[in-house]
This record gives structure tokens, C-alpha cells and sequence, in this order.
């Protein structure tokens, strides 16, 4: 290993992939400020989440912060163990800022480049759902007249486009599916579908995981996502997160899903075998994991097991703004927190390689170089 250099450094200089981050979670906090100053007479009074049927009165609390600190600490958590829902309460506060502002969204989409540029995350997987973005009503319904959800995509993917030849990176598009929101499946993957060519390489299911129970919402998610399948649309699904183990079993068996969104809660149940049978990948996000209470400490952290099993995981950062985290951060956690080895990042990181589903043989060939490359040279092995 290089003596001179600090596991810090020897981290934010490694090429990395990210494979589980939400972009409306990776929003730039000052870029936010200054469209919420911008537009603050047009913010809803009012916004329920849909989750618990809270009342959050967005406009007043965002009209209270007199300048960029106090609206931080209004839509962020960091890492301290909250649990998921007051994490996705911090969503439902700024997303009004954004929803149905093309210009904004596409501003957005190209500030997320630039953060991953500066932690050399030279390939990313960035998910979020269209209909999200769109303007809602105070109960959550999509407000008609407006700009539509496939504006939403072509606006993010402009952005990211400026973005990749600007810092010279690659980010491909995961589209979510939400969790309470069944109706909206199908059009989710009609636009994966369509915008294949704007870099949308998979779909997800998000926001919770209630969906899991059969009913009218799994079957609305289950037909979309078996579209999906057949237009060879690959997918990922949030799983085991804040959900009992048997749900990563039918993230697998119900919807198809190749990847998990974190899966801790199968580990040490019969559905972490189901998992590792089926080969799927584990998108694991320390911070994450301890903010929403999925994890209870660092010490013993699941990502400790998958490593030790050699079972496909990678180490994302899931909501970097929200978390106030980024993935050189996660990386240097690993280690510091969780004991894991500089070697461990190493293979993982090449783990996310070979699950992305936006790279075709070549591109990962030439990943896969530049990470051997680049750990052959930090430990000190020969090539």
C-alpha cells in the first residue's frame, strides 16, 4: 500500500460506481434555496405525505428560512438513526420547489454531474421517478395542464447530458415506480421504454415497500414490471430496507428484480439464501442504512457478511444531499466503521461493474481495467 497517502485519499482518488442513488435525494441544497426564493409564492401552503397522511406546511417552513443554513437543516437529515419516514419527509418538503419546472430539473440533472465528478464516480446508475416531478395537488394527485412525465425525463436527460460532457463521466437513468403510487407504473415503464435511447437502462419500485402485500397495488406493479421484462427493460427493487426478510424473496420471486435496494433485513433468514442462489446484487448505503434505522449500528453492519460471503454487493450513497453524505465518505465508512479492507472496496466496486445495466462488454472491460489499475498501484501488487 502506498505510505504516503491516507486511506482518505487513496479512496477519493479510486474510480467508482454508483449503482443506487436517487437523484430528487441528490439535489443541490443552494441550487434548491434559490429556486424556492425564486418561486415561494407558488409553493402549496400545504403537502401530505402519503405514507402517513401527515400535514407538512411547506411554504411557511421554507418562507422561515432567512437564508441557505436553515433551509439545510429543513430538508436534510444526515446520518443520525431517524428512521425512513422522517427521511422521506425531507422529500416532500422541497420537491414542490422543483415539481413541474423543467428548467430547474434540468439544472439540477447537470449539478449532479459535477458531484459526482468531484468523488471520480466515472459511472452511475441515477434513479428518480418522472411523475414525482410533475405538480401535484395538496393530497398528491398530478395537477392536468402541465408538463407531462415524459417532459420530466427529456428534461433530466438533458441535463445529464450537459453533465457527462462537461466532466467527462457516465450516468445512465434507473426510473422508480412508487410504492403508493400504482396507477403510474405503467406509464413508468412505457417511458423507460421510450427514452432507451436518452440513457434509461432499468426500472425500480420506491418509497416504501407495502406493495410487497398482495392486492391491487402488487398486481398494478407486478403487470408493469413484467412489461418491463419483455421490452428487456432489467429491474431493481427497494427490498428488506424498513420491510420484514421475506420481502427480498419477492423483490426476486413477484417482480423479476435482478438487484436489491439494500435487503439488509434478509441477512440471517432463509431469504438471504434465496438471494444468494438467485445471484441477485446488493445495492448497499452504509449512511443510509443507519439513518433509516434498516441498520442498527456500524458494528456487525450486513455489508460486513455480504463481503465476508463474497455475495454480489456494491456501496452506494442512496440520498447523498439528504444523508449529507457523498460516496467517498461510504468508501472510507466501509473501513473505518464497518472493517472492511481496502481489497474488499476493490472487488466490490467491480461487482457493481458487472451488475450495471448500462454498460455493454466493452465499456465494462474497460472499467474493470481501470479499477485493477488503479488498486494494483494503492496496494502495492504487481500486475
Amino acid at each position: 500500500m502506498d505510505s504516503t497517502k491516507s486511506i482518505t485519499e487513496i479512496i477519493k482518488g479510486a474510480p467508482k460506481v454508483e449503482l443506487h442513488v436517487h437523484l430528487d435525494g441528490a439535489f443541490n441544497t443552494e441550487a434548491l434555496y434559490k429556486a424556492a426564493q425564486l418561486y415561494l409564492d407558488d409553493l402549496p401552503e400545504e403537502v401530505l405525505t402519503p405514507w402517513d397522511g401527515k400535514t407538512l406546511k411547506v411554504k411557511e417552513e421554507i418562507a422561515a428560512c432567512t437564508d441557505v443554513e436553515p433551509f439545510h437543516k429543513l430538508v436534510t437529515m444526515g446520518p443520525e438513526p431517524l428512521g425512513l419516514f422522517p427521511m422521506l419527509d425531507c422529500f416532500y418538503r422541497f420537491l414542490p420547489i422543483v415539481r413541474g419546472r423543467m428548467d430547474v430539473i434540468e439544472g439540477l440533472a447537470f449539478d449532479f454531474c459535477k458531484q459526482q465528478a468531484e468523488h471520480n464516480v466515472v459511472y452511475t446508475e441515477v434513479r428518480y421517478s418522472p411523475h414525482e416531478l410533475l405538480k401535484q395537488d395538496a393530497t398528491g394527485k398530478v395537477v392536468s395542464g402541465g408538463p407531462s412525465a415524459d417532459d420530466v425525463v427529456a428534461a433530466v436527460s438533458k441535463g445529464l447530458r450537459r453533465g457527462e460532457e462537461a466532466f467527462n463521466i457516465t450516468v445512465r437513468q434507473i426510473l422508480c415506480c412508487i410504492n403508493a403510487q400504482p396507477s403510474w407504473s405503467d406509464e413508468t415503464v412505457n417511458l423507460a421504454s421510450l427514452h432507451k435511447d436518452q440513457g434509461v437502462v432499468g426500472v425500480d419500485i420506491a418509497s416504501g415497500e407495502q406493495h410487497f402485500e398482495p392486492g391491487a397495488s402488487q398486481e398494478a406493479h407486478k403487470m408493469a414490471l413484467e412489461t418491463a421484462r419483455k421490452a428487456g427493460i432489467p429491474a431493481t427493487v427497494h427490498a428488506g430496507e424498513a420491510g420484514p426478510p421475506e420481502n427480498v424473496t419477492k423483490a426476486i420471486d413477484v417482480y423479476g428484480a435482478l438487484r436489491l435496494g439494500h435487503g439488509y433485513s434478509c441477512i440471517g433468514d432463509v431469504a438471504y439464501e434465496t438471494a444468494k442462489s438467485s445471484g441477485a446484487h446488493f445495492e448497499v448505503c452504509p449512511t443510509s442504512s443507519i439513518a433509516t434505522v434498516g441498520v442498527k449500528s456500524w458494528e456487525g453492519h450486513p455489508l460486513q457478511q455480504l463481503c465476508k460471503d463474497r455475495v454480489s454487493c456494491s456501496v452506494s450513497t442512496d440520498d447523498p444531499a439528504v444523508f449529507r453524505t457523498a460516496l467517498s465518505e461510504e468508501l472510507v465508512h466501509c473501513i473505518e466503521k464497518i472493517g472492511l479492507e481496502l481489497s474488499d472496496i476493490e472487488w466490490m466496486t467491480l461487482q457493481g461493474i458487472k451488475v450495471a445495466f448500462g454498460l455493454n462488454a466493452e465499456e465494462r472491460t474497460k472499467l474493470e481495467a481501470a479499477v485493477r489499475t488503479y488498486y494494483n498501484e494503492a496496494l502495492g501488487r504487481q500486475d
